[in-house]
């Protein structure tokens, strides 16, 4: 997964944020509440949303060191 945070360039970026977007909606939408088993997919999903967590940070970290950019 750490692969997909290493952009060539904006573009490759702006579409990882659009398909990590849809991943989060996705994921949002299909699961409830309760308590889920611990799965190789499951734990799979929760790294995905911790790196896309970690990733929007790095995202709002350079837009306030760069208020202009």
């Amino acid at each position: 997964m750490f692969e997909r945070l290493q952009f060539r360039s904006i573009a490759d970026q702006q579409r990882c944020l659009k398909d990590e977007s849809a991943f989060l909606t996705d994921y949002l939408q299909s699961h409830d509440q309760s308590a889920e088993k611990a799965t190789v997919e499951y734990l799979q999903q929760m790294a995905r949303v911790r790196m896309d967590l970690d990733m929007a940070a790095t995202l709002i970290m350079e837009k306030l060191r760069n208020p202009g950019a």
